[in-house]
C-alpha cells in the first residue's frame, strides 16, 4: 500500500438490538420484533417502526442490515377529503428532502398520512443511529401537526352540520328527530359543541332516552376537546349528583373552568351561580384543590370552533342548547 492510498473503514450494518438500545437511550420503547425484522417503538403521543433490510455476512454474533426504514402512520379521527392529505404532504416533501411523506385511504375509504425514512448502514455506529433517530422523530412530530392541522380543517363541515342541527330545535322549521340525527353526524366528525349538545339532550330526555350517565360520557368527551361549554354541563350535572366531597370538588373543578373559558352572557352567570354554591358546601381547603386542579387541566385537543353563548337571556335551570 503506497503512502497516498488510504485506509477504508470495514463497512457495518445494523443489528435489531442495536436499533432497539439507541430507542431505549432516547427514551423510547423499543421492541423487537425478529419474524418481521423491524423495532416498534412509542412515546410522546408517537408510535412508530424500524424495518430492517438486506442481511449483511459476516460473524456478527446476530444478524446485521444493510438498510433500515423508519416508518410511521396516522388515521385521521375525522372524515377528510384525501386531495387535502395528498396536498399537504407534498407541501411537505418541497421542503424535506431526506423523509418521505405520504397519502393515502383504506379500503373503507377513511384517510391516513404517513412518513418513511430511508437511512443506509454504512459506518453505523451508536451516535449515527442515535442522530438519525432523532431526525425522524421531529418529522413524526411535524407529520402529527399535518394530521390535526388537516382536522381543524374537516371541523368547519362539522360546525355547519351542527349549525343545521340548532335551527332545527326550535322555529318554525323545528325538527328534533333530525337535529338529533345532525349532531350525531357532527359529534362523530369530532366535534366538540355537537358532542356536548348530545349529552345535554341525554340529560333532559329530549327526543333520547334520558340517562345522567350517557349525558356525562359525551359531556366529557366535549370537555376533552376544549368545550367550555362542556365544563359548565359537568360541573352542574356533577353538583346535581354529588355524594360526597370528592364530586362536588370535580364540580367546583369544572365550574372553575367555566367561569374562566365562558364567554359574559347566560352559560357564565349559570357557571358562577354553580360556583359560588360549591363554596358553601365545600371546605376552604377542598376549595383550594379544586383551584389547583383547575390551573392543571388541559384539553387532550382544543376545539378551534367552540359553541358561542347568547347574552342577555334570562338564566333557566337547565343549559340552553347553543
Amino acid at each position: 500500500m503506497t503512502d497516498n492510498q488510504e485506509t477504508t473503514a470495514p463497512r457495518r450494518g445494523v443489528s435489531l438490538r442495536q436499533v432497539a438500545t439507541v430507542l431505549q437511550d432516547f427514551g423510547y420503547r423499543g421492541l423487537v420484533d425478529d419474524e418481521n425484522h423491524c423495532v416498534h417503538s412509542a412515546a410522546m403521543g408517537l408510535d412508530f417502526r424500524v424495518i430492517l433490510h438486506g442481511v449483511m455476512d459476516g460473524d456478527a454474533s446476530e444478524d446485521e442490515y444493510e438498510s433500515y426504514l423508519f416508518d410511521m402512520g396516522l388515521y385521521c379521527s375525522v372524515s377528510v377529503p384525501f386531495s387535502r392529505i395528498l396536498s399537504r404532504c407534498n407541501d411537505l416533501n418541497r421542503y424535506y428532502r431526506y423523509t418521505k411523506f405520504l397519502g393515502g385511504q383504506n379500503d373503507a375509504g377513511r384517510c391516513y398520512a404517513a412518513i418513511q425514512m430511508d437511512v443506509q448502514a454504512d459506518t453505523t455506529d451508536d451516535q449515527t443511529l442515535l442522530r438519525n433517530c432523532g431526525m425522524f422523530i421531529s418529522m413524526a412530530v411535524v407529520l402529527r401537526d399535518l394530521v390535526n392541522a388537516v382536522e381543524n380543517e374537516g371541523t368547519y363541515d362539522a360546525y355547519s352540520t351542527h349549525n343545521r342541527a340548532v335551527a332545527l330545535m326550535s322555529g318554525s322549521n323545528e325538527d328534533r328527530i333530525k337535529a338529533c340525527e345532525l349532531y350525531w353526524d357532527a359529534a362523530q366528525q369530532g366535534y366538540a359543541g355537537s358532542i356536548n349538545n348530545l349529552g345535554d339532550l341525554y340529560e333532559r330526555g329530549l327526543n333520547l332516552p334520558q340517562s345522567q350517565v350517557v349525558a356525562a360520557y359525551w359531556y366529557g368527551r366535549a370537555a376533552e376537546r376544549g368545550e367550555p361549554t362542556a365544563y359548565l354541563s359537568l360541573a352542574t350535572l356533577l353538583l346535581d349528583v354529588a355524594q360526597d366531597n370528592w364530586m362536588h370538588i370535580e364540580a367546583a373543578k369544572f365550574a372553575i373552568l367555566a367561569v374562566e373559558h365562558l364567554d359574559e352572557g347566560t352559560n357564565k352567570s349559570l357557571a358562577q351561580e354553580a360556583l359560588d354554591r360549591l363554596e358553601t358546601l365545600l371546605p376552604e381547603n377542598a376549595m383550594d384543590l379544586a383551584k389547583a386542579m383547575a390551573g392543571r387541566w388541559a384539553p387532550l385537543f382544543q376545539e378551534p370552533n367552540v359553541i358561542s353563548d347568547t347574552p342577555g337571556i334570562d338564566a333557566r335551570p337547565v343549559r340552553l342548547l347553543n
